[in-house]
């Protein structure tokens, strides 16, 4: 296990000391001292995980990420690998590690073929540590839009008589089948109206059908693939016998004028002439021949035509709405009406007293009661009213449109006249200026306001434990984003024993080796431009008792000797014995084309300082992390990652490096370069 030259009793004595700890630390330390110097040339400790994912089961299409965290000296290499075969960077894995040290295997959109196991491999010079975990896919449900194989007809039915209305649609997954009559939804009503649904077939039964249940049925079919509808009308016969045996009551009203007796129709004459027709006389005996008697005047009354009855009067069931638009936007106004079958009705719509004909600009819309009128690019002078007619009288309903005319943008003023070589600068300067201040607010995509997809939730922990926040926040692509944690109202900030992660929407809030002084309320603050989101959970610290207290103190202090007795040499070389120095400095990056990347590099001196941190700012303002930001540190090798630069990032980006013994700082510039939109034509220069 260790392999050392010994020549004193002093080595002697410090091996059999080593040889007495516990063999099962994975801590592997190598030895090779000189007769004379006695120096330590290696050290190592075998990677271990710390942290490790649970096997997931995702639906067919969704993000699935497994994150671990690992630690070893040196740094160990993290691999993640399946059915044996190294998993690289592309498009659908991605495998990342974020500035707390988190290591991600990230599947963007699952299928069933990425089911199965997967491990995760770490491995250093000392050793190597791994750990499988399992990953099922349920396939996506594929659905089909609804379709009606058996319709209900139109039927005549008595009033009194069972009447029973039948379809059956097919779909995937199966359709919800709902009841509409004249466009209002219908549900059981017993002992009258019953419906009955049972996989995809539903039956409207009425066991006694009257006079007010004619009108339009309509049976419709939706599922998450679309939407289907059957319809037909029913028309109930009214019976006005009255039954025998049963006595009729007659209320007659007080008349207040004399009712007089219906005239007789009157008759009408009717003269038929005769006609003298050639035929052959024939003689019978006795005189007799066979010519016609002459006519007779016929006298017979001719009946009036029955005439149809009048229809009813239309009216408005539901009115048109004032609408509040801005030019250039869509108006659309409808309305619902009665009756709904009458062939006689005449729609017509109106502006401001002229009539409204249909043309590609304005279409109206009229269908069983229901009419709209849809105007494509409205003006500030529109208004409008509608009329709607039949030969019983008609109804009116109007509505008023409030057109703002668009808000108009100044023109830039013209840039001043500079002889020669100037004035092409200037004109690029004016350029530059104008589209700076007008870019509009529709330019910008609009950011939508943060969301909580999962909050923060209660913590409950034993005092000296670890506590973890977490939470998941959308949008999770926003480089604006902005996170904030506080305790009990007042600003957290991160330390040795509080760390925070923000990673592709996760955020977690880090505290370990908790204390009482940690209970209380925390809150995590998300903003953008588009607005804030805030989550809340406390952390209660569970209090050990003073006998329990006293045995983990007893083993505490034990582990902490072990610890000091098998680390006592190279303890002492991670001590900080200088102040940060840069080797190389962060290099300006200048005219950075806008949508390109931007790197900052530099080199730190002590290398293995492990208590060393490395903080940027950006124009001596605190810069955090994001999905666009990236800062790395390890081993003395410090990088920031600025990708998709605009105008935004300009500015003096500075590198503070920060140990017991001391602080160093690098500073760059960064610039970006707009892209020309304007071609200046040589006769510009005359």
């Amino acid at each position: 296990m260790f392999k050392k030259n010994m020549s004193s009793q002093w080595d002697r004595d410090l091996a059999s000391r080593m040889d007495a700890l516990d063999s099962s630390r994975d801590v592997i330390e190598y030895y090779d001292y000189d007769m004379n110097a006695e120096l330590v040339t290696n050290i190592g400790i075998k990677p271990s995980f710390f942290q490790t994912p649970f096997n997931q089961e995702s639906v067919e299409g969704k993000l699935v990420r497994f994150d671990c965290r690992v630690g070893g000296r040196p740094e160990p290499e993290v691999n993640w690998f399946r059915d044996g075969k190294l998993i690289l960077d592309t498009d659908r894995f991605k495998v990342v590690v974020n500035e707390g040290g988190v290591h991600a295997l990230m599947i963007m959109a699952v299928y069933p073929c990425d089911a199965g196991t997967y491990t995760c491999v770490a491995s250093n010079r000392v050793g190597e540590a791994s750990f499988k975990v399992s990953l099922s896919v349920v396939e996506k449900e594929h659905t089909i839009a609804p379709k009606f194989v058996e319709r209900f007809q139109a039927v005549d039915v008595k009033e009194g008589e069972p009447i029973t209305l039948h379809c059956r649609a097919v779909g995937a997954p199966l359709p919800r089948i709902t009841w509409q009559k004249d466009g209002v939804q219908i549900y059981t009503n017993l002992p009258d109206v019953e419906i009955k649904t049972n996989e995809g077939t539903s039956d409207l039964i009425f066991h006694r059908i009257v006079a007010k249940n004619s009108g339009w049925y309509q049976c419709t079919a939706q599922n998450q693939a679309g939407l289907a509808a059957t319809r037909a009308k029913v028309y109930v016969e009214s019976d006005r016998r009255v039954p025998i045996g049963e006595p009729v009551v007659i209320n007659v009203p007080k008349t207040h004028r004399i009712i007089e007796p219906e005239r007789p129709e009157p008759s009408e004459t009717i003269y038929l002439k005769h006609v003298e027709r050639t035929y052959q006389t024939i003689s019978r005996p006795g005189g007799q021949s066979d010519e016609p008697p002459p006519q007779q005047i016929i006298q017979q009354p001719i009946q009036q035509p029955i005439q149809p009855p009048a229809p009813p009067k239309p009216a408005f069931t539901t009115h048109l709405r004032d609408l509040v638009l801005t030019e250039g936007e869509r108006a659309h106004f409808d309305a619902r009406m009665t009756p709904l079958s009458d062939p006689t009705i005449q729609v017509e719509w109106y502006l401001n007293g002229t009539l409204i004909e249909s043309s590609s600009r304005v279409l109206t819309t009229f269908r069983f009661g229901y009419l709209a009128l849809t105007i494509i690019h409205v003006y500030p002078e529109d208004s409008e009213y509608q009329s709607v007619s039949n030969d019983s009288g008609e109804a009116v309903t109007t509505a008023t449109l409030k057109c703002n005319p668009k808000p108009t943008q100044p023109k830039p003023k013209s840039p001043p006249i500079v002889e020669g070589i100037e004035k092409l600068q200037t004109v690029e300067d004016w350029e530059i200026y104008a589209r700076e201040q007008h870019i509009t607010e529709d330019r910008r995509p609009k950011i939508p306001k943060p969301t909580f997809a999962k909050p923060l939730a209660l913590q409950e922990v034993s005092e000296g434990g670890n506590a973890r926040f977490e939470a998941q926040i959308t949008p999770v692509n926003d480089p604006t984003l902005r996170i904030e944690w506080f305790l009990n109202g007042q600003p957290l900030m991160s330390g040795s024993r509080i760390s925070t992660v923000f990673s592709f929407g996760y955020i977690s809030l880090n505290i370990s080796e908790v204390r009482p002084s940690d209970s209380g309320l925390y809150m995590v603050r998300v903003t953008n431009s588009g607005g804030e989101a805030v989550s809340t959970a406390s952390l209660k610290i569970i209090v050990q008792t003073t006998a329990h207290k006293r045995s983990d103190e007893q083993s505490y202090e034990e582990m902490s000797q072990t610890k000091r007795t098998r680390h006592e040499f190279f303890d002492r070389e991670l001590e900080p014995h200088q102040k940060p120095v840069f080797k190389k400095h962060c290099g300006d990056q200048m005219d950075v084309t806008e949508g390109k990347s931007a790197v900052f590099e530099a080199l730190l001196e002590p290398q293995g300082d492990s208590t060393m941190r490395v903080e940027w700012l950006k124009d001596d303002k605190h810069l955090s992390a994001s999905s666009r930001i990236t800062p790395f540190f390890n081993f003395g090798y410090v990088s920031l990652t600025i990708r998709d630069v605009d105008s935004r990032d300009a500015g003096v980006y500075t590198c503070v490096a920060t140990n017991s013994v001391g602080s160093a700082r690098s500073g760059a510039r960064l610039t970006s370069l707009r892209e020309k939109t304007l071609i200046y034509e040589s006769s510009d220069l005359e």
